[in-house]
């Protein structure tokens, strides 16, 4: 499922998307992360420090 978020800083954007994510690793579903390309590092820092140690099995940080 196709996600498209978007809001005021500090809205809680990056939460839902974390939450989201770790959801579908739990349930062993694939996830990509798509994010601007200057934003790829500091979320897959990010993503590795919230989501499971099984999360680069299911899930990918990318950027457009």
């Amino acid at each position: 499922m196709l996600h498209i978020v978007k809001g005021d800083i500090g809205s809680g954007k990056t939460t839902y998307l974390a939450a989201l994510a770790k959801d579908a690793v739990l349930q062993k579903k694939h996830c990509y992360i798509i994010v601007p390309e200057q934003q790829t590092v500091a979320t897959e820092k990010f993503m590795a420090e919230y989501l499971p140690s099984s999360a680069p099995l299911y899930s990918e940080v990318t950027n457009f």
